[in-house]
């Protein structure tokens, strides 16, 4: 998510300062817009880093606020960073992976099952996304299963649902 965000600032900053170089026209007003961009993207780089900071130290056990859809924008945000980062980056990322599976159940679906407010179908979508993004092919059954159950709970002319 925060990849994304990134990238589509970066792109549109790009964009308008090239731009804004080309109409001046000048080989100065080139240098200080290469100039400028380096700027901003060091700018990004280092709310990324401050970001992933905040993150590694706001875990407690292993998760974030006792719930694997926010476990898993947390995860998906620290292996879309530009570090890098992994499970073999230490417990900080390994712990809250660890966490995430233990919370699929046996119908494919990521959620607590004690929670009073539960909700597979959000979780799970992010669960998928946390696990794509750590990028370890161990967990494709994992994904897999996930995929089904959302497969699964969707409505159809099975539940009585009428298309039109």
């Amino acid at each position: 998510m925060i990849r994304t965000v990134s990238k589509w600032l970066l792109v549109g900053l790009v964009s308008s300062t090239m731009g804004m170089a080309h109409v001046q026209g000048a080989e100065g007003a080139k240098s200080n817009a290469s100039a400028e961009l380096l700027a901003i993207k060091a700018d990004i780089k280092e709310s990324l880093n401050q970001g992933v900071h905040y993150l590694r130290h706001a875990q407690k056990d292993g998760k974030w606020l006792s719930h694997p859809g926010v476990t898993s924008l947390c995860l998906q945000a620290i292996f879309e960073c530009h570090r890098n980062y992994n499970e073999k980056d230490g417990p900080w990322t390994r712990e809250p992976m660890e966490y995430l599976l233990s919370m699929q159940q046996d119908d494919g679906a990521f959620c607590d099952p004690k929670s009073r407010t539960p909700t597979k179908n959000y979780s799970t979508a992010l669960a998928i996304l946390a696990l794509k993004a750590s990028g370890n092919p161990a967990y494709a059954a994992n994904i897999q299963r996930a995929q089904a159950f959302l497969v699964e709970i969707q409505c159809d002319e099975g539940e009585k649902y009428d298309a039109e």
